[in-house]
């Protein structure tokens, strides 16, 4: 009876231990995110967010109870008109082709505090690229509108390292200049003006400072395939946004095709079809669930409106 007294002593000890463990490595993470790759910190901060923010895409065949509070009801989302059901029950569901992801009159938006910039939308685009120049020692502030739950990315670039800070309307500090990082992504988690600092830190800087939200697409319920038309203005990108599950098999094709090249990754960073192959279709089988970003390069020197059909099944 002693000797598994003692065992269990043993056990609970080695239970505690183990446990203690965990929580410090865990705790570690927490006070020095700076020690992960920025690609690992996404990863970890977006891996509920998927299910979270995208669950319609990958359930079209059984009803789901109304959602309290957000993801917004089908029949409120912005630019989607109820329309009647096609004659031809194969005839894919048109996705609007003015879906943007954030309003594009200046009138609708307040104004930016003094001395900063607002970046906006052209109609009909998803991106934009602002250049400028900062002084060493010195920021340069933007601010860009964003809805919760819109999957939103910036970047930049510069001639001597251009490090950017991003804050949330609410003040929360996303990212700092400490973490010396060039590019951000996440889902937003609150509807409104995001801050974006540009510093070359003790260097002057010429940069480009890009940002990217994509235009959401969800399938209509009961269908895998839809069709959304797009006008993609010279030597630009118009990028998509959707859900996919692990093992689905994804279709895209574009009408006209010769004049676009496609480019396809996991919202986590991993690459499915690099812009370097220079295709304008893909299939395949998609190797994880989450959101995937597909951008449709115009080639050419004029804007080219195009189909862009996407299956998933």
């Amino acid at each position: 009876m002693k000797k598994n007294f003692l065992l269990s002593i043993s056990i609970l000890i080695i239970a505690i231990l183990a446990l203690s463990a965990c929580t410090n490595k865990s705790q570690k993470v927490e006070v020095d995110p700076a020690s992960q790759t920025q690609v690992a910190i996404f990863a970890q901060a977006t891996l509920t967010k998927y299910a979270e923010l995208q669950p319609t895409a990958a359930e079209t065949d059984e009803p789901t109870p109304e959602p309290e509070a957000t993801p917004v009801p089908e029949d409120e989302l912005p630019g989607e008109e109820p329309t009647e059901p096609p004659a031809d029950e194969t005839e894919a569901p048109t996705a609007p082709p003015t879906a943007i992801p954030q309003p594009t009159t200046p009138a609708s938006l307040p104004e930016p505090p003094a001395g900063s910039e607002r970046i906006s939308f052209a109609a009909g685009t998803t991106n934009k690229t602002t250049s400028g120049t900062v002084e060493a020692n010195q920021t340069k502030p933007y601010v860009f509108w964003v809805s919760k739950g819109q999957l939103f990315e910036v970047n930049n670039s510069g001639d001597n390292a251009a490090f950017i800070a991003v804050k949330s309307p609410s003040g929360k500090v996303l990212v700092d200049f400490a973490n010396r990082w060039l590019w951000y992504r996440d889902f937003a988690q609150e509807t409104g003006d995001y801050v974006i600092q540009v510093s070359g830190l003790g260097y002057k800087s010429n940069f480009n400072l890009k940002v990217i939200a994509p235009q959401k697409l969800e399938f209509a319920r009961g269908t895998n395939s839809l069709t959304a038309k797009v006008t993609v203005p010279a030597n630009y990108g118009h990028e998509f946004s959707f859900w996919a599950d692990e093992g689905q098999k994804m279709n895209i094709s574009l009408n006209p095709a010769d004049q676009f090249v496609l480019s396809i990754m996991n919202a986590d960073g991993t690459i499915i079809l690099s812009a370097a192959s220079n295709a304008n279709t893909y299939e395949g089988e998609l190797p994880k669930a989450g959101t995937y970003v597909v951008t449709v390069h115009n080639t050419t020197g004029a804007a080219v409106s195009a189909d862009f059909t996407l299956t998933i099944k």
